[in-house]
């Protein structure tokens, strides 16, 4: 894991986009703010195999369907028992989700939000929704590898997902337009089941998100000015700071 003392950093630029009145998408419904978190954190792989972290009863305001269900998988590793994928969420400011991976480590991360499985999952009506954003504090593009991420959304009986790649390192708005998701129209819009996001995360990959939310206008081009500042301070101390985790 790397050491908190970046987060005052992000903590000052996030309060900078606040005051200049930018963000980086129109949210409409917030899906995850990642501000408050129920279960046992960080959750940390050193073996082959997947660990569920199944958060009940987070307010809705925070996380869409009250319930976050985390999946981290360790996918392979150079030196099982030292090298490390390890996912943690952090409710203080900046609140967000943190995924970090030593260098000889291949992972991944899946979030599902579908109200803990019960009849009508998520019952959420996105019909007036153009699509949704993830807002990446951090991406370190680590050997210079894309990072694919999947989005997919269901009703319940059809299913619709699209799949971007981040292409370059720092603080990002990812946009998933409803419109070019694969089967998105034989889904019933006005009433989602449940979401699901996959972080098909390659070898010592790190990323952090702070925001995930629909939205119902394409991302504000003065957003990036913002971003692009956070970028900037991400990457140096990213490289600075980059070291395999101990167990």
């Amino acid at each position: 894991m790397r050491t908190s003392a970046r987060f005052p950093i992000f903590a000052a630029l996030l309060l900078l986009a606040g005051i200049l009145g930018v963000s980086s998408a129109q949210a409409a419904v917030i899906i995850d703010d990642f501000d408050v978190v129920t279960g046992v954190w960080p959750v940390t792989r050193t073996t082959v195999g997947s660990t569920v972290n199944n958060e009940l009863g987070i307010p809705t305001t925070n996380t869409i369907g009250g319930v976050r269900n985390t999946t981290v998988t360790g996918d392979s590793f150079a030196v099982p028992g030292l090298d490390t994928v390890t996912t943690t969420v952090v409710p203080t400011p900046p609140s967000l989700l943190d995924y970090a991976s030593s260098a000889g480590a291949d992972g991944s991360l899946n979030l599902l939000y579908n109200a803990g499985g019960i009849p009508g999952g998520l019952n959420a009506n996105f019909s007036a929704e153009t699509g949704i954003t993830i807002d990446f504090l951090l991406f370190d593009h680590a050997g210079g590898v894309d990072l694919p991420v999947t989005v997919t959304l269901s009703d319940g009986s059809n299913v619709a997902s699209l799949t971007q790649l981040l292409t370059s390192p720092g603080a990002q708005s990812v946009f998933f337009g409803f419109p070019g998701f694969a089967g998105i129209g034989g889904v019933d819009m006005s009433s989602i089941d449940s979401l699901n996001f996959f972080f098909d995360a390659q070898l010592a990959h790190d990323f952090r998100i702070d925001f995930i939310g629909t939205t119902s206008g394409v991302p504000e081009p003065a957003s990036f000015l913002v971003w692009g500042m956070a970028a900037v301070v991400g990457l140096f101390v990213s490289r600075r700071c980059r070291k395999p985790s101990a167990v």
